[in-house]
């Protein structure tokens, strides 16, 4: 990546997001996207929660993640099926720990669905939803 291609901004933009879907700019870096203290005190919670895990991955099996992002079940019928089941779930399940504040990957969807000129929506496979906002350590 091109350090100049690199846009900092101060917040998220139609302008910038247009810039980025046009492949002008390779990132958009929102510094003080999400105050400190809260992530301090979510990183603790994260590591504290039962539903920690590791990567299925071999060069990634020391990071441990929270819930389960679609590269681990992608290509496995039996975990995707899972995967797609629990993947509403997880995102309620996220917001709890972020509770009684926004998310971060809330934050960003509200803010993608007021810029992005078509909104924005869930990911899905074969019409069914994805989680999206894996916390990892």
């Amino acid at each position: 990546m091109q350090a100049n291609r690199v846009r900092i901004a101060g917040e998220l933009s139609t302008g910038s997001l247009r810039q980025l879907a046009k492949g002008e700019i390779s990132a958009i870096h929102v510094k003080g996207f999400y105050p400190v203290e809260l992530c301090e005190l979510i990183a603790k919670r994260v590591l504290d929660n039962a539903d920690l895990d590791y990567y299925n991955k071999e060069f990634v099996a020391d990071v441990a993640r929270l819930y389960t992002p679609y590269a681990d079940a992608h290509g496995d019928e039996v975990a995707e099926r899972t995967y797609h089941a629990e993947a509403i779930a997880s995102i309620h399940a996220t917001r709890e720990i972020f509770y009684p504040h926004i998310s971060p990957m809330d934050h960003a969807r509200l803010l993608l669905e007021e810029y992005w000129p078509g909104g924005v929506a869930l990911q899905k496979f074969n019409s069914q939803k994805c989680f999206g906002g894996i916390m990892r350590c």
